[in-house]
């Protein structure tokens, strides 16, 4: 059994400048490297393994569409496929089903083990494929959405997070046809309702996440899903709060021009209204259209201070001016 050292000692092999020489800790070394850009990701597909409710279901329209009968007639499978929620395109059908008949050795009837392995082919697990359909929406893939989706996975899994498809195509200001092919494909064809303002795990919406970053017409094809402006994350914070604490001037400009017009002197856990936080970052024009839109100032955070508190005196005076 070969000894061991303590690595910040000399070696009994080594001389005293090797031992100077040495580094106390070895340079770590790369064994996987995983991209956020890169397409490896969506490469390759994942093996489903039903679970116990999955597998439940499964059987339970296996003996509806038999009727007791042992076998299943390949014509009769997309009708089974249907009560399972899942609806192929043609293309999709020929993909997913007509080219797996082959190397799961089926003709023309499927036993019901046959038929579950050919499922799980075709069946896009959330759970497998969630990663894939999240990371689909942030690139603006509209074709991986739209199969994955076709193929049973929900609409709105997400992940540890707490994002959902739609948190992810709201990252990025590229993917507005992603949001429009979200809401399309929403509660038709077994698909379930998209949830528009579904919140992450400090209760951000996707129309927070896009009036964050600046994405205007993010935000427009949001508003037009009807999402709900007034939505609040875990510090009392609207879409609002949020666009004027960041200075994204044209996300200001938008909501108060619209629904978001009711939130001018909305408070958050704090107490703090949107003009409070562009008053703590100085941002001059959003202050004088927050003050021209009617927000108070004489509002007091939970420490009894009013917005002049966290803004120079000269930006405010500026403002006051115009």
């Amino acid at each position: 059994m070969p000894s061991k050292y303590d690595i910040s000692q000399k070696r009994p092999d080594e001389t005293d400048e090797q031992y100077w020489k040495r580094p106390l800790f070895e340079k770590p070394g790369f064994t996987t490297v995983i991209s956020r850009h890169q397409g490896s990701v969506l490469n390759g597909e994942p093996h489903v393994h039903l679970t116990p409710a999955e597998e439940r279901e499964f059987v339970k329209e296996w003996e509806a569409i038999t009727k007791g009968e042992p076998m299943l007639p390949l014509s009769k499978f997309s009708d089974l496929l249907q009560k399972l929620r899942i609806k192929l395109s043609k293309d999709l059908y020929i993909k997913l089903v007509d080219e797996n008949l082959a190397e799961l050795n089926i003709e023309e009837e499927l036993t019901e083990a046959q038929c579950r392995d050919l499922y799980c082919k075709v069946y896009a697990a959330p759970v497998k494929h969630g990663p894939r359909l999240r990371k689909a929406a942030g690139r603006n893939d509209l074709e991986m959405v739209k199969e994955i989706i076709q193929r049973g996975c929900d609409i709105n899994t997400a992940d540890g997070n707490g994002h959902t498809p739609l948190h992810h195509a709201t990252f990025h200001g590229i993917c507005k046809d992603t949001i429009k092919l979200l809401n399309d494909l929403s509660g038709k064809d077994g698909v379930a309702k998209l949830v528009v303002d579904a919140k992450d795990n400090r209760g951000w919406t996707p129309l927070m996440c896009a009036a964050s970053n600046g994405f205007i017409d993010t935000c427009r094809e949001l508003i037009n899903c009807h999402a709900n402006v007034k939505e609040e994350n875990l510090e009392g914070r609207n879409a609002l709060h949020v666009a004027a604490g960041k200075g994204m001037d044209k996300i200001v400009k938008m909501l108060l021009a619209g629904p978001g017009s009711s939130l001018i002197n909305a408070q958050c856990v704090r107490g703090w209204t949107p003009i409070f936080d562009a008053c703590l970052h100085s941002h001059e024009e959003i202050i004088k259209m927050l003050l021209k839109a009617g927000a108070k100032v004489d509002v007091e955070d939970m420490l009894g201070f009013d917005c002049q508190k966290y803004v120079e005196p000269d930006v405010w005076q500026k403002c006051q001016k115009n």
